[in-house]
């Protein structure tokens, strides 16, 4: 696939209609993604037939450019139910199935071993929903995570270097962040 079509595909993506101020929600424009994403397959192989996470992925602009460039599997997460929503809107108007997956991606920081969360950690329910998309017992079963995570500018100081250490932590090859 040439850059200009993958572009053209994420261009179809719909942007937030009324994001979420205090989850700093904002979207990667198709031109950003596009490149990253195809940078990702072209130069490093790090997309196609590989797992590739999407933490914090909004309506799924990266989940939707894996899945077009020939991942072997895709799963976004997000603690937002309309984020989610507008994802899997999306996905059927573009006609991919990428998994998604409602959880607070700080929630995966240390997940070395889901038997080492305790209740006081997280909610275990939903770190549990989230580690089975993840992992396979104690190793990671995602090869690739692709983010654009909350930068920390309002009332959550340093999230986003907790998105970065689950990303390393759930990851067994690459972490792409668009990062401050």
């Amino acid at each position: 696939m040439k850059l200009e079509q993958l572009e053209s595909i994420l261009g179809d993506v719909s942007p937030f209609e009324k994001p979420n101020v205090r989850l700093e929600q904002y979207a990667t424009s198709p031109h950003i993604a596009a490149r990253l994403l195809y940078t990702m397959h072209t130069v490093y192989d790090d997309i196609e037939g590989k797992c590739v996470a999407d933490f914090g992925c909004g309506g799924g602009v990266f989940c939707v450019g894996s899945e077009v460039l020939g991942s072997g599997y895709v799963v976004g997460l997000d603690i937002d139910p309309p984020a989610l929503e507008l994802a899997q809107r999306i996905f059927a108007e573009v006609e991919v199935e990428p998994d998604l997956v409602q959880c607070d991606v700080t929630t995966l920081v240390d997940q070395p071993s889901a038997s080492r969360r305790t209740a006081a950690d997280v909610d275990s329910r939903v770190a549990g929903a989230a580690a089975k998309f993840l992992r396979r017992g104690q190793e990671p079963i995602i090869d690739t995570v692709i983010m654009n995570p909350p930068f920390g500018t309002k009332s959550n100081s340093g999230i986003d270097m907790l998105f970065l250490r689950a990303a390393i932590n759930n990851c067994s090859t690459v972490v792409y962040s668009l990062h401050k």
